[in-house]
C-alpha cells in the first residue's frame, strides 16, 4: 500500500477591533478626538467578558483612563448596530461586524492611535490541502 505524504498548510488574515459609531456623530465631526473625550459619551458593549470589551479595557488601561462603562449592554451585534445607527452610543467592535454599515455610510470607526486592535488568526489543515469551500471562507475573511 503506497501512502501519501501531505505536508501541513498554514493560512493566515488579520481583523481589526475599532471604535465605533454612527457617521454624524460629534466626535467624527471633532478636530481633535482623544479616548478620554469618549468617555462623556453612552457606550453600548456586548457582555463584560466578550474579546471587545476586554480589548477595550486594555486599550484604555494603557493610557491609564478608566474602562467606558456601558449604558447598555447587549450580546446582539445587529441590534448594536441598529442602536448605533440611531444615537450617539459608542462601542467596540471587530471590522468585519460593521463593514456592511460602513460601506452604507451608516458606521465609522476612529482610527486613533493605538485605539485600533490587529488580532492574527490562522486557519491549518494537517492534510495540506484545504476544501474549495474552506479557501471560499478565508478569502470571505480576508476582505
Amino acid at each position: 500500500m503506497m501512502r501519501k505524504s501531505w505536508c501541513g498548510a498554514k493560512f493566515n488574515w488579520q481583523d481589526r477591533i475599532c471604535i465605533v459609531a454612527r457617521q454624524h456623530h460629534p466626535l467624527h465631526q471633532a478636530a481633535d478626538v482623544t479616548l478620554e473625550a469618549m468617555l462623556d459619551y453612552p457606550w453600548i458593549m456586548p457582555p463584560p467578558s466578550s474579546t471587545p470589551m476586554n480589548i477595550l479595557a486594555d486599550i484604555f488601561r494603557a493610557r491609564q483612563l478608566p474602562c467606558p462603562q456601558p449604558v447598555i449592554e447587549c450580546a446582539s451585534s445587529s441590534a448594536i448596530k441598529a442602536f448605533l445607527c440611531e444615537s450617539d452610543l459608542l462601542t467596540s467592535m471587530p471590522a468585519p461586524v460593521y463593514r456592511h454599515e460602513e460601506a452604507l455610510g451608516l458606521l465609522r470607526p476612529f482610527e486613533l492611535e493605538g485605539s485600533v486592535f490587529i488580532r492574527d488568526f490562522y486557519a491549518y489543515s494537517h492534510f495540506g490541502v484545504l476544501s474549495g469551500a474552506a479557501l471560499q471562507l478565508i478569502q470571505h475573511l480576508k476582505q
